[in-house]
């Protein structure tokens, strides 16, 4: 005897769907990610050989850094962009533990000002015996 499969309800479908295209999206996404650092890689690989092949002289290096210089601004943001979040990571740290531990500090002048038992609170001297 078969057993009847139940078709899946809407809201199923509709998450299975959604899971899919988040799946296909991120590959898509790292699928453009290789192929950029790749294409990278081969100019960065083409102008170290014209360089090399160039013998190295001065001029060369000119000529390449001036038909060239624009890509340079691939790994100048692809480093710069994670050592930025880092440092004001490290900076938003350093300044929460200073707050953290001025609540709970004990200052003397500040405690001495609400200490009942100080002889030096404003308004109350010590009453002389006349």
């Amino acid at each position: 005897m078969a057993v009847p499969i139940s078709p899946a309800s809407p809201s199923d479908r509709i998450l299975k769907q959604l899971e899919r295209e988040r799946r296909e999206e991120s590959e898509e996404r790292a699928t453009v990610w290789a192929f950029l650092w790749v294409l990278f890689a081969f100019k960065m690989a083409t102008i170290g050989v014209i360089w090399y092949v160039a013998a190295g002289t001065g001029e060369s290096l000119v000529m390449i850094a001036a038909t060239t210089w624009y890509w340079l601004v691939i790994p100048i943001a692809a480093i710069t962009g994670p050592l930025l979040v880092r440092w004001r990571m490290i900076k938003m740290r350093r300044r929460r533990e200073e707050l953290r531990q001025a609540e709970w500090r004990e200052e003397p002048d500040i405690l001495a000002m609400h200490d009942p038992r100080s002889p030096d609170l404003p308004g109350d001297r010590p009453r002389s015996r006349e």
